[in-house]
This record gives structure tokens, C-alpha cells and sequence, in this order.
């Protein structure tokens, strides 16, 4: 009986963390540059902006000084890529724009020449 009630316990506190705490792992305004237009999902999470740095998030490398979006999820829904990059086995241009679904898979990017 104390190991079901442990258990119970254990999983509500990790309920109420993930309610609580919803797009924990988003980016947040911090990213942006000082000067640029800040959107915002209904939910407050940060919707678009123009970086100011380069930003890296799932193993894109996303170029600072352009614009970036997320998906309501916190997931990247689109940036210029600072370099060449490979995403999925598709190779991606550099200084170019990439695009995701909300699931983070691959939408679209210029191929290099």
C-alpha cells in the first residue's frame, strides 16, 4: 500500500508540474533583439521576433540579427540558417530560410547550389 500511495504522489506532482508549467523548454524574449517587434502566443509564449545573436535549438543553428519564429508548442517554426546544414538528411542552405511543423519535422528549405 505505501509503494501505491508513493506512486500516486509521485505522478500528481508530475501532473502538476507539466500544467504548470506549460512550453518550459521555449525560448523567451531574452533572445531578442533589444530594439525588434516582439509577438506573443495567446498563451504568452513567445510567438516571433528578430534575434539578437545567433540562436541554436535542435540542433539548428539559427542566424542573429534575422527573424525567427515558434510554433504555440515552443517548437521552431522558422529562422534564416546561419550555415550550410544538413536537417533530416536534406541539406539546407545557409543565410537562407528553413521552415518546420509543429512537430519539428522538416517543411522546407532553399537546397544549395
Amino acid at each position: 500500500m505505501k509503494t501505491v500511495n508513493s506512486l500516486f504522489w509521485f505522478f500528481s506532482l508530475a501532473a502538476i508540474l507539466f500544467l504548470a508549467v506549460p512550453n518550459a523548454g521555449a525560448a523567451d524574449r531574452s533572445i531578442c533583439s533589444p530594439d525588434s517587434t516582439i509577438s506573443l502566443h495567446p498563451g504568452g509564449a513567445l510567438q516571433s521576433c528578430r534575434l539578437s545573436d545567433e540562436y541554436r535549438i535542435s540542433n539548428v543553428t539559427c542566424k542573429g540579427d534575422a527573424p525567427i519564429s515558434f510554433h504555440e508548442n515552443g517548437n521552431l517554426e522558422s529562422c534564416v540558417l546561419s550555415d550550410d546544414t544538413t536537417i533530416s538528411g536534406e541539406k539546407c542552405k545557409g543565410d537562407a530560410p528553413v521552415y518546420f511543423y509543429s512537430d519539428g519535422k522538416l517543411r522546407s528549405c532553399l537546397y544549395p547550389e
